[in-house]
């Protein structure tokens, strides 16, 4: 046995498999500017190494995908980024995006986490966010290759422009509107086909105070269903 691995005779170590999906999805994303359903949240790289922060883009802008990989191991994603009630999950052989903001890029609010506050000063070094997603048909649900169009910019527009008078409904929306507004449901689960298509979209509320729910019906909101505000 030692004459052969001398000689060159011993057993190579095993190619690694192709990922395929990884290949695909760098081909798709890599590069490109993509707009964030529901603006985020995302999870924001500061100077500080001590805190992290999280933050919304607006959804008519882009962030720029600048890297896609595929990590190695067991990590916890949260299947709904912007849930405060779902915890994450253990997801094996996750993606990784690393996504960087426009230069005019300003921070409006955040919540941070960690031994120190941080400021909206602090999260002006924000440069660069990095999100782990549990696969090619999450990021599907998360991020779109092409901005909102023009009926759906007017449709959500008096949800960024209150008018104390009138105030700004999802009643009458689609659930592609609905998706621009607010990103995904907590509930149903599924990739975007399956969303685009599912009666009813829910986002757990508070225990005890109900949840927020969207019933669709030919493709539009026709009730809505907002958690209690008191006990």
């Amino acid at each position: 046995m030692l004459l052969a691995l001398l000689l060159g005779g011993g057993q190579a170590a095993p190619t690694p498999k192709p990922d395929a999906e990884l290949a695909t999805l760098r081909a798709r994303y890599l590069g490109k500017e993509v707009w964030v359903y529901g603006g985020g949240p995302l999870r924001c790289s500061l100077k500080n190494p001590q805190a992290s922060g999280t933050l919304s883009v607006p959804y008519t802008g882009t962030v720029r995908v600048l890297n896609v990989e595929r990590l190695t191991g067991t990590f916890p994603v949260a299947p709904v980024k912007s849930s405060g009630v779902m915890p994450a999950r253990p997801v094996k052989n996750p993606l990784r995006l690393r996504l960087g903001l426009p230069k005019d890029f300003r921070v409006e609010s955040l919540s941070y986490s960690g031994t120190e506050e941080v400021t909206l000063t602090d999260a002006s070094t924000c440069r660069e966010v990095t999100e782990t997603y549990v696969d090619g048909a999450d990021l599907e649900k998360n991020f779109s290759l092409t901005p909102p169009d023009a009926i759906t910019r007017q449709a959500l527009a008096p949800f960024f422009k209150p008018d104390p008078q009138k105030p700004a409904s999802e009643i009458g929306l689609t659930h592609t509107q609905v998706l621009w507004l607010r990103g995904i449901p907590e509930s149903p689960v599924g990739d975007l086909k399956t969303l685009l298509k599912a009666p009813v979209w829910l986002w757990n509320g508070l225990p005890g105070r109900g949840d927020n729910v969207l019933h669709f019906q030919n493709d539009r909101v026709v009730k809505v269903e907002v958690p209690r505000m008191g006990p």
